[in-house]
């Protein structure tokens, strides 16, 4: 039997393909105040195993918890990340501290990173993008307790409140097995699924407007958005259903100069992440010489093949025969992606030697013939 998870927040429009595994690489949730937290309501059984904690996380920078599962000293399960250092707990080496810790320094702010803690045996190690950056020895870990509290992000226990972390989580997984022994490539979401090991999945990949979020695991753990695992204490909602765009322009295109009926080519290139199977579709444009105003919706028209323009819905556009009439100025028109306005390239043009402009006024006259005429007079 599934389960939902109560939310408080409203959501910002997303971007959905279908049920299930969703390829949408930046539909997350924003955790943008201390007090942001999510009530699991449930216990993970890891039965003083191996686990895996694991998770697509963005850090802004401010070292907070991601996630936590607590019953007094009894039960401690846990990762805290940012500001270049990391906690995390299910297991420890010194009895004293109860936790791992240390350095992070590959694990930097401003960019998407996986980030898995792995016990196999007593073995315990922080992957960072699928490469091992701690390991721990001999670790005893913590025995299960039904009686434990959960949340992702903040949780108030004992009267003091750890805050959470600052940034984005796309995804997180936890589970009763050891899914890495060394080093790997990072799954996208698509490849994220529960299975019998899984103790907790959530994906953040609800609609607009939608009051449920779905635990994907057996469990069915009911979760409360903007809810404190301790009542009365002071908790915030965190964004779900944020999206960033998935597409960038990684290629602009470049001003040119060619010789008469020598074809104009403008190429722009772009990268979309490869989870997002939503293609990008291109139109070129040309600038409206009779409108001054760059802005104006009249300022710039669509092209279509024919006249000497071909390719004007693709990357690379060529303009055959090309004349200096025509030289008022191109871009490209970017659409597609997960999550992304339309985009432009730079605008770019193109200018035409014509050897019967001696000039060079772009235009052809007597004055040409008097240019001519003063060049060949200075012997040049």
């Amino acid at each position: 039997m599934r389960c939902t998870c109560m939310i408080a927040a409203a959501l910002t429009t997303g971007c959905t393909m279908g049920a299930g595994a969703q390829d949408s690489p930046t539909t997350y949730a924003a955790f943008r105040n201390a007090t942001d937290t999510i009530k699991i309501n449930g216990n993970t059984l890891l039965h003083q195993g191996d686990f895996t904690y694991e998770m697509r996380v963005w850090l802004d920078g401010e070292y907070g918890q991601i996630i936590k599962e607590w019953a007094d000293s009894r039960e401690d399960k846990a990762i805290a990340l940012g500001d270049g250092r990391f906690v995390a707990s299910g297991c420890f080496n010194d009895i004293n501290q109860g936790d791992c810790r240390g350095t992070l320094p590959s694990l930097t702010s401003g960019t998407w990173h996986h980030v898995a803690w792995v016990r196999q045996a007593n073995v315990a190690t922080l992957y960072v993008d699928g490469v091992s950056q701690a390991v721990f020895g001999n670790t005893v870990a913590y025995a299960d307790h039904a009686d434990s509290v959960m949340a992702i992000g903040m949780i108030f226990l004992a009267q003091h409140a750890t805050p959470s972390f600052l940034g984005k989580l796309d995804w997180i997984r936890v589970s009763s097995v050891a899914r890495y022994g060394g080093s790997f490539v990072p799954p996208l979401e698509s490849g994220i699924a529960s299975d019998a090991n899984t103790q907790l999945l959530l994906k953040f990949n609800e609609n607009a407007g939608a009051t449920t979020l779905t635990d994907e695991s057996p469990n069915g753990f009911v979760c409360e958005v903007g809810v404190p695992v301790s009542p009365g204490a002071t908790a915030t909602s965190p964004l779900l259903g944020q999206v960033d765009c998935s597409l960038s322009i990684t290629g602009q295109p470049v001003d040119q100069a060619v010789g008469v009926d020598t074809p104009v080519t403008f190429v722009v290139e772009v990268a979309n992440l490869p989870e997002c199977t939503a293609p990008a579709t291109y139109q070129w444009q040309r600038r409206n010489p009779d409108v001054v105003d760059p802005d104006s919706p009249d300022a710039w028209f669509s092209l279509v093949d024919g006249g000497g323009y071909f390719n004007t819905r693709s990357a690379a556009m060529v303009i055959n025969h090309p004349t200096p009439s025509q030289a008022t100025g191109y871009r490209c028109r970017i659409a597609g992606g997960c999550g992304c306005a339309p985009k432009y390239s730079d605008t770019v043009n193109f200018s035409v030697a014509c050897p019967a402009d001696f000039n060079a006024d772009g235009g052809i006259d007597g004055a040409d013939v008097s240019a001519f005429f003063e060049r060949w007079e200075d012997g040049c």
